[in-house]
């Protein structure tokens, strides 16, 4: 009986080896590693895995997810470029402003008022700087009007900023013929 035994089991094993080669194509081959894995650690199971495992309606979610993080970085991207474009703006503000000054240092009062109009034109922080600075050198250049008229804008644009007596005290320097200080209406 112990002979009729063994030869069952030997023969069941040469049949589950031959087998097995069937076996592996019909159903998901599992690595000796993955095997070895899963019977001495079960309940650990790799990512891997789990993406095998998933359903064909998994993939449709996962590529949707992607697509999800992708519009967010392709927003995140034009936001950042937006702000890039807007330091390059101030940068070249500040240029012009930086250019204007040292227009005016060298007593180049027409490149000067160019430079600080094109500062008043961008509309940016150093604006009130430029619109003082381009009535000094409009006045500098003789054109007393134009001076005052910037100066107008110029309270008119930042009251707060700059009171009337400093504005008074700042155009001290635009003079008329006589030599009489310019009367800004405070």
């Amino acid at each position: 009986m112990l002979d009729g035994l063994r030869r069952a089991i030997i023969a069941g094993l040469i049949a589950g080896l031959v087998a097995a080669p069937v076996w592996a194509h019909v159903a998901q081959p599992m690595r000796a590693a993955q095997f070895a894995l899963a019977v001495q650690e079960p309940h650990q199971v790799t990512a891997a895995d789990r993406d095998q495992a998933r359903s064909p309606a998994e993939p449709d979610a996962r590529d949707r997810e992607q697509e999800k993080r992708d519009r967010e970085q392709e927003a995140r991207d034009r936001e950042q470029e937006k702000k890039d474009r807007e330091q390059e703006r101030l940068d070249r503000v500040q240029e012009m402003y930086d250019d204007g000054r040292e227009a005016l240092d060298e007593g180049k009062y027409a490149k000067a008022e160019e430079r600080f109009s094109n500062v008043v034109r961008e509309n940016g922080q150093l604006v009130d700087g430029a619109m003082y600075w381009k009535a000094y050198t409009e006045n500098q250049q003789g054109k007393r009007e134009a001076a005052l008229t910037t100066i107008a804008e110029l309270k008119k644009k930042f009251p707060k900023e700059v009171s009337n007596q400093q504005m008074e005290e700042r155009c001290r320097g635009t003079r008329d013929r006589n030599q009489e200080p310019l009367r800004t209406g405070s």
